[in-house]
């Protein structure tokens, strides 16, 4: 807070600021348009970690990559996370829709019921914000288990 010179208070406020980092690219420029190029786009990145993520990848129109975040890092057999960060991710990239990406270390790919609820709960986020939810991929050190491929709900 600052003093003016005739007794008046004048408030200092900081500014919201977004900071775009550029890494190594990875964008494809072909679209992500089945479930064997979208586990591909992540197996890298999360089916060799030893503990749980949850992982966005916001595509344009379509369904071209534009960027991708790791929104939370968890333990051996869990992770939590907020579904405001995946649509903060969405919304800042301009995105007209996203891909959830989850590991599982163990390489059981069978969806939990924590796992479901988590799907429908990005599911019914993203269509108040007019996002389309392409899929929620598993990803394991061996394979992956796409909710979109399998019809499981919410895509059933």
């Amino acid at each position: 807070m600052k003093e003016e010179k005739n007794n008046t208070k004048t408030y200092e406020f900081p500014e919201v600021a977004v900071r775009l980092v550029n890494l190594p690219s990875r964008q494809l420029q072909e679209p992500i348009d089945n479930d064997k190029k979208a586990s591909d786009y992540m197996r890298e990145l999360l089916s060799c970690c030893t503990v749980e993520n949850l992982a966005i990848v916001t595509v344009d129109s379509h369904i071209r990559p534009i960027n991708y975040a790791v929104i939370s890092r968890g333990t051996i057999d869990q992770t939590f996370f907020s579904p405001a960060e995946i649509i903060r991710v969405a919304i800042l990239s301009n995105a007209a829709g996203i891909l959830i990406y989850h590991n599982h270390p163990s390489d059981v790919l069978t969806p939990s019921q924590d796992d479901d609820a988590a799907a429908k709960n990005i599911w019914q986020c993203t269509r108040l914000f007019s996002l389309v939810l392409h899929d929620f991929i598993i990803l394991g050190p061996t394979g992956y288990y796409s909710y979109h491929d399998k019809k499981h709900a919410p895509f059933a």
